[in-house]
């Protein structure tokens, strides 16, 4: 046993030994200095003697030959940087000059100063005893290449004036001409090229945007290099646009600019299919759209209505902003004679549009509101316009790629409160996750309804829930714990020896 604690005892005698002896000294800061100091040595306070001698050398044949030396320039092209309103100074450098020197200051090829003398006639310059140039008040068209020459030895020095000024922005059409501010009319079809040029130092990145977005290349529009190109205009571009002129610095150049077009009328309706009962009055509404003076003509089964008979028709409008207006036709006493199709025509001195209306006693297509989740059930929920009672109500659905559709009649039924045409339908679905398709369709006694339009309901993944329980990470810590137990527990029983 005393052997084996020898042995265990000469182990860690010989690692720590091993410890210190490996790790390297660290001088003090005070040896490390004087090592500094040290390493300087005689050899670098000979090299500093031998260049004394030469600075004193050269210092006393330049100043033996001072009087004569010629003129010089330190630099050859130097570069300055200003910004709009500051007032700078531009020293010219020139050393050696003597009194039958002429210095002179030019703007590229612009003679600009002789000597102490302006020549220019612009009141901001001026140069002082040092031949130095002064402007006052830089604009940006300052920047330019300014030279300081010595005659007659026929030297210069060239300053680069770089002025930093905030970005502007000017929109221009093709012809070139100014229209910031400004509303243009253009016809349908047309071309429109339109520029919006920046200026400022730095160059300034264009940028055109349009109801607060970022208007983009594409849908017949091209955005490129600060041109904004519409190929064919149309209702849609009638809008304001804005021209942003940016240069990464705390300002930003803007214009702006709205496009009017005069284009034939677009119509629509806000219900293709109207459902109406026996004795009830129908309301067929014609929405348009056009910003040039519109008439509108009411057809039935292609022939023209005479809305002149008060007792059968009658029409107004409503005006909902400048361009948008809606036609309403009004259908007194409805009998099954008044079924069918009506066209709403709406013309002005551009072109015509027109929309289709189907009057009838069956249901409208159904409008799909929303679906819910509750547990492994899908809730679906649709509104239907009926003023009749419904007889009967499906839903078709089938999962994204399949063929064929599986049906499901409703849950629940019931009429709107707030309407009497209205119905609030229910279907419950048990569908497994992805993807799935639905549409309904409703029957009264006058028919089954068009299909609602189709419709995507996507079913979540359902989330795995993990049971407690040791798993392989567990089953690691646990070993890496017992080790560690085993070790501490052979290193005391060694001590105890």
């Amino acid at each position: 046993m005393c052997s084996m604690k020898t042995i265990l005892l000469g182990f860690l005698v010989l690692a720590v030994c091993q410890t210190v002896l490996s790790k390297p000294s660290t001088p003090s800061a005070d040896e490390a200095k004087e090592e500094a100091d040290d390493y300087v040595g005689d050899d670098d306070y000979q090299y500093n003697d031998d260049n004394d001698d030469e600075n004193k050398s050269g210092q006393t044949n330049k100043d033996d030959n001072s009087v004569h030396a010629p003129p010089y320039f330190e630099s050859s092209q130097i570069k300055k940087s200003a910004k709009v309103g500051d007032n700078i100074v531009i020293e010219c450098g020139a050393k050696n000059l003597a009194a039958a020197n002429v210095v002179m200051w030019y703007n590229q090829t612009t003679l600009i100063t002789q000597s102490k003398f302006k020549i220019s006639d612009d009141s901001r310059l001026s140069v002082d005893d040092n031949y130095s140039l002064r402007i006052n008040g830089v604009r940006a068209t300052d920047a330019s290449q300014y030279y300081c020459k010595v005659l007659p030895n026929d030297i210069s020095m060239q300053v680069n004036l770089d002025v930093e000024s905030k970005p502007t922005a000017v929109i221009l059409d093709k012809e070139g001409r100014n229209i910031s501010g400004r509303q243009m009319t253009y016809h349908q079809g047309d071309r429109i090229e339109i520029e919006c040029r920046g200026m400022g130092n730095p160059v300034p990145q264009i940028k055109w945007f349009s109801k607060g977005e970022r208007v983009a290349s594409g849908n017949n529009v091209q955005v490129n290099n600060g041109f904004l190109i519409i190929e064919h205009a149309d209702h849609d571009h009638v809008k304001l646009y804005q021209c942003l002129a940016d240069n990464g610095k705390d300002d930003v150049g803007h214009a702006t600019f709205s496009i009017n077009v005069q284009y034939s009328p677009k119509v629509n309706a806000h219900r293709h299919i109207v459902n109406t009962k026996e004795g009830d009055d129908a309301e067929l509404h014609c929405n348009y759209k056009s910003t040039t003076m519109s008439r509108v003509t009411w057809h039935k089964n292609k022939e023209s209505l005479r809305l002149n008979n008060l007792d059968k028709y009658s029409t107004s409008n409503e005006t909902k902003d400048e361009h948008h207006e809606s036609n309403i036709l009004v259908i007194k006493n409805v009998e099954r004679s008044d079924l069918g199709e009506y066209e709403c025509e709406v013309q002005n001195s551009i072109g015509k549009g027109h929309v289709r209306i189907h009057l009838g006693y069956e249901p409208e297509p159904p409008k799909f509101e929303r679906f819910d989740i509750d547990g492994d059930t899908i809730i679906t929920h649709w509104k239907i316009r009926s003023l009749q009672p419904l007889n009967e109500v499906m839903l078709n659905y089938q999962k994204n790629g399949d063929r064929n559709w599986l049906s499901e009649k409703p849950v629940h039924s019931e009429k709107s409160k707030e309407h009497s045409g209205i119905w609030r339908i229910q279907h419950k679905l048990s569908l497994d996750s992805g993807t799935w398709n639905a549409r309904v369709k409703a029957k009264n006694a006058d028919g089954w309804s068009l299909y609602s339009d189709q419709e995507t309901i996507v079913v979540p993944t359902k989330p795995v829930i993990q049971k407690a329980g040791i798993g392989a990470s567990s089953a690691v810590s646990i070993y890496q714990l017992s080790s560690a137990v085993c070790l501490v527990s052979l290193l005391l029983a060694t001590l105890r020896i």
